[in-house]
Parts: structure tokens; sequence; C-alpha cells
């Protein structure tokens, strides 16, 4: 693999000494740059680089010593190999000031062109080791930078599937639940982003009708639409959670009961919303109510002896309630059979047609 030329800066104010060195170091190896006073070299400094300057010492205006001082000065040059040319000889203080203002080597000129090529030679191999080094560490970074990327891809595309695995258990899950709803919610508007398939079963609503901006003013009963309401718009202004039980209007006209608990959380992107549980409770209210009702009308029965008193104060316990209409009868054993004793419906105007119904069919049972 051929190597690029080296890069070598002759600075001298005479051409002769210039050719002298640019025909001692003809070479493909190297690239001889001249200049022809210290100023002029500056310059070239400025915007270039080289591997080595061969500086002479006694130039007009700025000397060599000058010139290599301010060399050294320059971010971008401080570390350049200076050998210093020179006709003149001082004994060991002049060399030692050459050595002060930056020089690696000096020669003495007329110089030796052999002597000359085997010291560039030693900087050339120098700077050759240097850019190997440096184009070493260079794609140890690389290779380092792209193992890291590799390493964070992977991480990445199996924190993805980890997260789509965990939102397609957490869909199952959802999807699995019959009894309750899952829902989130703007916390200030109330309009859910997302509902669970349950809602159409539980309360007769698809979820795309709770994007509704008045959809909870709509389906809450008239009696608990403002508590309900003040309690999660409090919760979503971050005071506190909230456990609620209340009515849920369906399509049909009737109502579910529903526990509802709400919190404020914040998503993984940043968004703050409402996160809702509403346990379906109906149920559980109307077996209460049934209860209830059995345990008054036990009381009505027991609390006179009339007979016909008894289930005068009965029946309004039963109807509405649990039935639209209901009869009772007396069971005697009797040719005659079961008599009817007293009846009951929600609609005082269709009392008589169940009382002819009864004496058509005098067996009918409580209904």
């Amino acid at each position: 693999m051929a190597t690029a030329p080296i890069r070598v800066l002759a600075v001298d104010d005479r051409a002769d000494n210039l050719l002298a060195i640019e025909v001692a170091l003809r070479s493909p190896d190297y690239e001889i740059v001249t200049a022809n006073s210290g100023q002029a070299a500056l310059r070239y400094l400025l915007n270039n680089d080289c591997a080595l300057i061969l500086m002479d010492v006694q130039m007009p205006e700025m000397d060599g010593f000058e010139t290599a001082r301010l060399i050294r000065q320059s971010p971008r040059s401080h570390e350049t190999p200076i050998i210093f040319l020179t006709a003149v000889s001082r004994g060991k203080n002049f060399a030692a000031r050459g050595y002060a203002d930056g020089a690696v080597d000096y020669l003495l000129k007329p110089f030796d062109p052999e002597v000359l090529r085997a010291k560039v030679g030693v900087f050339a191999n120098l700077y050759r080791s240097k850019v190997r080094i440096l184009r070493q560490a260079e794609l140890l970074r690389e290779h380092e930078a792209n193992e890291r990327r590799r390493t964070l891809a992977d991480l990445e595309l199996k924190s993805l599937r980890r997260e789509q695995a965990l939102r397609q258990r957490y869909r199952d899950l959802v999807n699995g639940i019959s009894h309750a709803i899952i829902w989130a919610a703007n916390p200030v508007s109330l309009v859910a982003s997302f509902v669970s398939p349950s809602a159409d079963e539980i309360v007769q609503t698809a979820p795309a009708e709770w994007t509704r901006p008045s959809f909870w003013e709509e389906r809450l009963h008239p009696e608990e639409r403002e508590s309900v309401i003040g309690r999660l718009r409090e919760v979503g202004l971050g005071r506190g959670n909230v456990v609620i039980e209340h009515r849920f209007a369906r399509r049909d006209g009737t109502y579910a009961w529903l526990q509802t608990s709400a919190r404020l959380v914040e998503t993984p992107e940043g968004v703050r919303e409402l996160h809702g549980l509403s346990i379906d409770l109906t149920a559980q209210k109307h077996a209460e109510e049934a209860l209830r009702l059995v345990a008054g009308a036990t009381s009505e029965l027991a609390a006179s002896l009339e007979q016909d008193e008894a289930l005068r104060r009965f029946f309004p316990l039963l109807v509405p309630r649990l039935a639209d209409w209901c009869v009772a009868e007396l069971v005697q054993d009797t040719p005659q059979g079961p008599q009817l004793t007293s009846f009951g419906h929600a609609r005082p105007e269709r009392a008589e047609v169940i009382e002819r119904l009864c004496q058509f069919h005098p067996s009918i049972p409580l209904g």
C-alpha cells in the first residue's frame, strides 16, 4: 500500500540554498514546500501542516530564532520539529539558543546531503509512526462507536419487543376483563383517550362514545352527576385519588351501578392522564335491594293479623321495584282450588286487566 509523501517546509532567504535542499531530498517520499522568509513560513503554517521544518537561522527582518518562537506559539504547529541550518557556528551558546527556541537538531552549511537525508528520514519515520498511531486510535474509536451503536440498537430492539409484548399482554388482559371498565381520560375535559371493550357490555356504550365532551353529563344519574364529575376533576388537579359508587345510564334507559376509582398518572411521554377503573356492581346492588325488600315485606306481613291489610301493605314493596305486577293466591285444600286474594300492578289503570286475567286463569303464580 503506497503512503502519502511527507511534507517538509524549507525556509531560507536564498534561492540557491532552497534549491540545494530540494535536490538533496528529491524523492517520492517527500513533498518539499519552500518559503523565502520567516513571514512567508508563518503565513503557510496558518492553514497547512507539515512533518518537519528546515529553518535557516540568518535571515533579514525576521531571523530563524524569532520565526521558530512564533511557530511554537501556534496551536497548529507548536509540536512540529525544526532543524536549524546555519553557515555560522558560535559554539555552545549559539546551539543552546536554537534548542531553547524550539529546534530539535542543528546542521551547518554547506550540509552533507547524505546527513540531511538521514536526519530528515528519522523525523519522517517518526511522523509516519505518529500518523499510524493516530489512525489506529481513530479506527479504534470508530470501532468502539460502531459497537456502542450496535449495542444500543440491540438494546432498543429488545426494549421495543419487550414493550410490544407487554402491550399485547396488557391488551389481552384488558380484553379479558368483563366485570369492569378500564379507561383513560384528559384530566381537565374528562374526554376519554382509551376505553376497554367491556364498556359495551356493562353500560351498553361503544368506546367511541366516551370521546364526546358531554359524555359524563349525559350518562351519569342526575342525583350523582355533579358530585362525580367534581371529584374526578379534583383528581385531575392532583388532589388525591378517589373511589366513588354511582349509577351510569345504559342505552336502554336502565342504570348500571359502578364503583369507579381514579388516579392521576404521568405517562412515559410526559403526558398527564386520568386513569380509571369502573367495576360493575349492578348485580350486587340488585341483590342488596332484593334482600332489603324481602326483609321489609316480611315485616309488613307480620305487622298485621288481617290478611287483606297485610297484602295491601306488602304489594307496594314489590311493585314496581321487583316486578311490574304481582298476584297473591290463597292455597286451600278445597274443591275450588287456589283462591285469588289480592293483586297489584305498577300502573293502576292496568289493575282491572290483571283481575280479569286471574279470573280466567285461577292459578297464576306470584309474578
